[in-house]
């Protein structure tokens, strides 16, 4: 990373001391933008009641933000880079098809979520298990409406190991 970037990171991050009162919408686009990788703020622990009630006053169109339950911490996804963009692209009009597929073949509605397009509505799936109470959301999935989990999940990973794509998906 840039000397320029890193210094604007840290500015950013200076001023955020708590989630619910200094971190903003326009923060975390401004950290994602300027970053490449995947943040963890570390500067505060946060309850997952508090994790839920900022999401709720934000609002839960926020894209890139997941909830480490473990570890009480915020983790803001880095922002996307082209090839992710690219490989992302190729599938997306795979799972417009899955979709409207499903659509015509169910008679239910399915819509697309994730996390890799402006045209894609967001959603986070809390997780079970050994991560229970944390948040993941997927770079993209069909999902029936008022359906608790998607039909398909799409994750993406540009020069990452299959076991950690494989933990990604779990």
């Amino acid at each position: 990373m840039e000397h320029h970037a890193k210094d604007r990171i840290d500015r950013i991050l200076d001023r955020i001391h708590s989630l619910e009162e200094d971190l903003a919408v326009d923060d975390i686009i401004e950290l994602r933008r300027i970053s490449e990788s995947s943040r963890v703020l570390d500067k505060f622990k946060v309850s997952r009641a508090e994790y839920w009630n900022w999401l709720d006053k934000i609002g839960d169109d926020t894209r890139g933000v997941e909830y480490d339950a473990q570890n009480a911490r915020i983790v803001l996804k880095g922002g996307l880079g082209w090839m992710h963009e690219a490989a992302a692209d190729v599938v997306r009009k795979v799972l417009y098809q899955i979709r409207d597929r499903l659509n015509a073949t169910t008679g239910s509605r399915y819509f697309l979520t994730g996390s890799i397009d402006m045209l894609i509505t967001p959603s986070c799936c809390s997780l079970p298990g050994d991560f229970d109470g944390s948040t993941k959301q997927a770079d993209a999935s069909p999902m029936e409406y008022e359906a608790k989990w998607p039909a398909v999940v799409l994750e993406i990973g540009i020069s990452e190991t299959t076991s950690n794509l494989y933990k990604d998906t779990e």
